[in-house]
């Protein structure tokens, strides 16, 4: 209960710093590495940041190249976008909705500043969520299985009717009660007739994740 409650004002304070706070001069790998440590929430210790992933993202293309081995400002807002994409996108993906957001004449520094913006809403709603049911303590199970990558759905009976979350959306269907074991063949017969794989089953939205319920 303590570590969900200290998650959960991790989720309504922690936050990327502003486009001017991120550092103005270059920075070495090992530098890098330990800065993102700071910009993002981790959620266990694997979920951090490597020099490997670095590479791989710019080879990938995702990530500009680094200036003789040093990474400026740009490099910090494309790898802040990454570290909390990577959870629940593809590297393609992230590629596509990086360039997206980037096309036309925006900026990296807009660019990361409506990320800036979009991620503290989504965050915040997530903290909502989690503060109406922190006190059940399947939910409490279940959460943390989800946030650190044991399992990629997790689906929750409560009074009010079925919760079900992916790493990304979360949706409700009110006034829907059923026994446990039917609610999990409810749901594996609805992902079987759909033919959703993992990748496609985290890429729901919360309106189709309602109807599998």
């Amino acid at each position: 209960m303590e570590d969900l409650t200290e998650l959960r004002q991790r989720l309504r304070t922690q936050r990327p710093v502003p486009w001017e706070q991120l550092p103005d001069f270059a920075l070495y790998m090992d530098q890098v590495l330990s800065y993102m440590d700071r910009q993002v929430i981790r959620f266990d210790e694997d979920d951090g940041l490597t020099s490997a992933m670095v590479n791989n993202y710019t080879k990938s293309g995702l990530v500009p190249r680094a200036a003789g081995k040093k990474y400026n400002r740009e490099h910090l807002a494309y790898l802040t976008a990454i570290c909390v994409l990577k959870r629940v996108m593809s590297t393609r993906d992230m590629d596509l909705l990086i360039k997206q957001e980037l096309q036309g004449e925006r900026s990296v520094a807009d660019g990361y500043a409506a990320f800036c913006e979009s991620l503290d809403k989504a965050l915040n709603i997530t903290a909502d969520e989690m503060e109406l049911l922190l006190d059940i303590r399947e939910y409490q199970v279940g959460l943390f299985a989800l946030l650190r990558g044991h399992t990629q759905l997790v689906v929750l009976e409560t009074e009010e009717g079925v919760h079900a979350f992916t790493r990304a959306v979360h949706a409700f269907l009110p006034e829907l009660s059923a026994p446990p074991e039917e609610l999990a063949a409810r749901l594996l017969y609805q992902i079987s007739q759909q033919e959703l794989t993992l990748k496609k089953l985290m890429k729901c939205s919360a309106p189709a994740l309602q109807t599998l319920l």
